[in-house]
């Protein structure tokens, strides 16, 4: 059965990715998604998912040394938040099994009907929350990462 401390962990996953932001940085990142709007950040984030499924694996440290950053300071304050949105859609579908119970040995049509709600429940209804404080950039936005 799925430990919930892997939920839990997440939040401060979150923390630590948002610590990479400073208050300048933050203030230009709100400009870059205020420029590219929701579809050019949702385009960024597939375009570089392995990227950021790499960036997810790795300690704070690790991130911190990296070298092979995107080319620009904007990509990299850009991708930094794409991490961000990663570990929170892991959270939410985390949460779903561990809510829901899918990995708890019912049936396999009861584990599919509970996984099929899960994603269904997550995909197209993901919040773009703004992690700062102050204004955000694209207000009510939702990101949909899947067609």
């Amino acid at each position: 059965m799925l430990s919930y401390h892997y939920v839990a962990y997440l939040s401060e996953l979150k923390e630590e990715t948002l610590s990479m932001l400073s208050e300048d940085e933050i203030e230009s990142l709100r400009k870059d998604l205020s420029e590219i709007r929701i579809l050019g950040y949702v385009e960024f984030f597939r375009e570089n998912i392995e990227l950021i499924r790499e960036l997810a694996r790795m300690t704070l440290s690790q991130r911190l040394k990296r070298k092979k950053w995107q080319t620009t300071p904007k990509d990299k304050r850009i991708l930094i938040l794409a991490l961000y949105h990663y570990y929170e859609l892991s959270e939410a579908f985390l949460r779903e099994v561990y809510d829901n119970s899918i990995d708890s040995g019912g049936s396999y049509r009861t584990v599919a009907d509970l996984g099929g709600i899960s994603g269904f429940q997550l995909l197209g209804n993901i919040p773009f929350r703004w992690p700062f404080d102050g204004k955000d950039p694209i207000p009510g936005g939702k990101i949909k990462i899947v067609d």
